[in-house]
């Protein structure tokens, strides 16, 4: 005999709607159960989604503010950096200055004239005087001594030739 009874199967006929209600009532039970543990899986699956969805935002937003403060201290390290090289040119403007000051000053120069470049003072028959007026032009009314002064000096010029 097969699974499936008929109502030729049964002796009273109540027998036999009781038997279909009884079988419709388990595989309604059946399908309840299947799909409220469908619906119990569904609910699991979507909570585990949103878990590592709100997980995944928060790594990210992690790392976004891991990134933000990498580069605020690559920034500031920067920042650091320059001070450091503005200040060391600095120091080298202020070296720069110095040697200037130095280069310029008359004992250095008169130090330069007689030790590397082996100058001498000049003695006196080496002297030549202009007289100039206000205006720094030749004066008219010493010419004689001007004359005088030039030759000299044309003399000394010949002498060193």
């Amino acid at each position: 005999m097969s699974n499936y009874k008929t109502q030729q199967d049964f002796v009273y006929y109540d027998d036999y709607w009781k038997y279909v209600i009884d079988k419709n009532m388990k595989e309604a039970q059946l399908r309840y159960e299947t799909e409220l543990c469908q619906r119990h899986e569904n609910k699991r699956l979507n909570a585990a989604i949103q878990v590592i969805a709100i997980c995944a935002v928060l790594c990210l937003a992690f790392s976004g503010v891991v990134i933000r403060s990498a580069a605020i201290y690559q920034a500031k390290y920067d920042v650091h950096i320059l001070h450091s090289e503005i200040r060391d040119m600095q120091l080298e403007v202020e070296e720069l200055r110095a040697h200037i000051d130095n280069a310029v000053s008359l004992s250095h120069v008169e130090s330069v004239a007689l030790n590397e470049l082996k100058m001498q003072y000049p003695e006196s028959n080496q002297i030549v005087h202009v007289a100039l007026n206000w205006n720094y032009t030749m004066d008219d009314t010493a010419e004689d001594s001007q004359i005088a002064v030039v030759e000299k000096g044309l003399a000394f010029a010949a002498k060193l030739n």
